[in-house]
């Protein structure tokens, strides 16, 4: 027989057993068997009869496929790295060109690296395979295996192994590369970012939150859905419209942040969309990557609301646009105001603006715009920036509020627009503003008496006058004067004017009336002869400031209503007197006495009169007797108390 080489003969060649032990015999294959290629065998025997012995003619033959490629093998479900809720049974596919034999399985904890026995994870390092059922064929085929004892528990990493045999004898082996996880825990899609649980909206544009998958194996949020509840039960529905029944599930996008802009109802305040003050819920469950659904949803609500709030200036009090001016003084130590919001949304704060109408600027309380804080720096292309929020102390919130700032750098004479707006906890601000312009005057305005004049000795009064006036030191305009009043001190008796006589022991104030103003209460009948008065007066401007009273600007006077008593000494009553000069009896010059208690003698004038003459007429310095009686002429020499008359003529 030829030693084996090559199936390249074209003639059968017969080659002898090289074992034969009763009726069994064998032979080595021919070692270039080539993988899938199909061979004939073809035996005859010979027995032992002589001569030459009988030869088979009944020639006995076989035919095989040479096979040597190992099956494939995999798993489908679980499929590999996926996550899982739930694993009913373990299948996979298997296939082999001459057929599949058997297949089977193992599964491993991952974690732990304990295989499966049959009932649990208790067997590191010895894998155990259990058969599955196969299915298919004549080359591809399906496998499953299933076990009401093989459970997975969840948050695990589990492989499974599988292998197969073909019809062969060559196994085929996955190795440990199925792997998956085991999740049933819930996903939470959480609270609403926005809106935040509770909050009051003017307007609905989205709807997002961050869900979450927990557990350090988890699947990861897949998908997030809500719903949106009307107060009446109602749902927001996908293509739009409130309906009854069941939550109607929206679909939102991203995980695990999630959001939805379109198709939610629009902010119109109609039965169609959102309704002003109702409250609606918002519904919200998360999906995870194994499947599983949220069941215990969260809940957030919102309000709806597109009624404005209301804020006031009372002081200083507004005004529309601030087009009436008020005067204030230093007093002014706080605005202040009120707000308030129809139910059930409330003021969120009260917001102040303040400007110096002469500056043309506005108060930087905080130092917004890379400007220096607590100056009036903002422009009015900057007037947005300027606002600041005040301070509430009241039981409910902003009820009534106040600030304090700038009010202690206020410029003496100027004017100021303070403006005030309220927000609401959604977000409505108060239209239009509250306004309010005052005049800032921290000056007191002076007054003057001018009558009766400071040192005069009167000698009667008829009204007491004066003047006054109100302007800053700045230069700029104060507030006016409001009001002027008076008071009148006896200064014998230390006692001051009541109205009727000078029985107050403290200045009692008289207000002057008119134009010119002028206080006409106390007169000449009031006053006694003889006697120092002093007059104050303080003047309160329109800002609410008022002047000392004693001040320099007062007035002491004197009340003289008593005629002084003049006589002639030269020539005594009914005596006779010569123009003789030297003579004792000589005239002139004509002499007498002059006394006065009070203011004493500001003048003394004669009249001389001619008794003899025709027409009796009087003397006339310088022209003689011509003029009508009496004609007074001042005395030539006047002294304390005495004074002299001398004339050539």
């Amino acid at each position: 027989c030829p030693a084996y080489s090559t199936f390249t003969s074209t003639t059968e060649s017969w080659c002898a057993a090289t074992s034969l032990i009763g009726s069994v015999w064998s032979r080595p294959a021919p070692p270039l068997l080539v993988d899938g290629f199909t061979y004939r065998i073809r035996v005859r025997a010979r027995d032992n009869a002589v001569p030459g012995g009988n030869l088979e003619t009944a020639i006995s033959s076989i035919t095989f496929t040479y096979n040597t490629t190992a099956p494939g093998v995999s798993v489908t479900v679980p499929a590999p790295g996926s996550f899982q809720k739930n694993v009913a049974s373990i299948a996979g596919s298997a296939s082999g060109t001459y057929g599949v034999a058997v297949a089977s399985i193992a599964v491993q904890e991952l974690s732990s690296q304990y295989w499966w026995n049959g009932s649990t994870f208790t067997a590191p390092g010895t894998k155990m395979w259990f058969t599955a059922v196969l299915a298919g064929g004549p080359q591809n085929y399906t496998f499953t295996y299933s076990s009401t004892t093989l459970v997975f528990q969840d948050d695990y990493q589990y492989a499974i192994d599988a292998r197969v045999e073909d019809t062969a004898g060559n196994p085929g082996n996955l190795g440990v590369q199925a792997s998956f996880t085991f999740d049933t825990t819930q996903p939470n899609s959480n609270s609403t970012v926005v809106p935040v649980p509770g909050a009051y909206l003017s307007n609905l544009s989205v709807i997002s939150g961050v869900a979450s998958d927990p557990n350090a194996h988890a699947s990861g949020v897949a998908k997030t859905e809500i719903a949106i509840r009307k107060p009446n039960g109602d749902y927001w529905q996908e293509g739009g419209g409130w309906a009854g029944g069941s939550p109607a599930w929206l679909t939102t996008t991203g995980a695990p942040a999630w959001s939805k802009n379109t198709g939610l109802p629009p902010s119109n305040n109609s039965a169609s969309g959102l309704e002003d003050g109702s409250k609606y819920t918002v519904t919200s469950r998360s999906i995870d990557v194994a499947g599983s659904t949220q069941t215990a949803i969260n809940t957030s609500t919102f309000t709806f609301d597109v009624t404005l709030p209301v804020a006031v200036l009372a002081e200083p009090p507004a005004s529309a646009g601030g087009g009436t001016l008020y005067d204030r003084n230093a007093a002014l130590t706080s605005l202040m105001g009120n707000a308030s919001d129809a139910a059930p949304d409330s003021v969120a704060q009260v917001q102040v603006r303040l400007r110096d109408n002469v500056t043309l600027k506005y108060w930087n309380r905080d130092g917004v715009l890379s400007q220096p804080a607590q100056f009036f720096n903002l422009t009015e292309g900057q007037k947005e920036s300027a606002w600041f929020v005040a301070d509430t102390t009241t039981t409910i919130p902003w009820q009534v509020w106040t600030t304090t700032q700038a009010l202690s750098l206020l410029g003496n004479g100027n004017i100021y627009r303070a403006e005030v707006r309220s927000l609401d906890l959604a977000g409505n601000d108060s239209s239009p503003l509250s306004t309010a312009s005052f005049r800032f005057d921290n000056v007191k305005p002076q007054s003057f008496v001018n009558l009766p004049a400071s040192g005069a000795t009167m000698t009667a009064l008829t009204s007491i006058t004066g003047t006054s006036t109100d302007l800053l030191g700045l230069g700029l305009g104060g507030s006016g004067v409001f009001e002027i009043n008076v008071a009148v001190r006896n200064n014998q008796t230390g006692l001051w004017w009541g109205g009727i006589s000078f029985n107050q022991g403290i200045p009692l104030p008289f207000t002057l009336t008119g134009d010119p103003s002028s206080y006409a209460g106390l007169t000449t009948a009031d006053l006694a002869s003889g006697t120092s008065y002093y007059v104050t007066s303080w003047a309160k401007d329109n800002a609410g400031n008022i002047e000392d009273s004693y001040n320099i600007r007062g007035s002491t006077f004197l009340f003289d209503n008593t005629a002084p008593v003049t006589a002639s000494t030269v020539p005594a009553n009914n005596e006779a007197y010569n123009g003789i000069a030297g003579h004792a009896r000589q005239i002139p010059p004509i002499r007498g006495t002059a006394g006065d208690a009070t203011s004493g003698i500001a003048s003394v004038r004669i009249s001389i009169q001619s008794r003899d003459e025709t027409g009796q007429p009087c003397f006339v310095i310088g022209v003689g007797y011509i003029g009508t009686c009496p004609y007074w002429q001042d005395a030539t020499g006047l002294f304390s108390s005495s004074w002299t008359f001398n004339t050539a003529s």
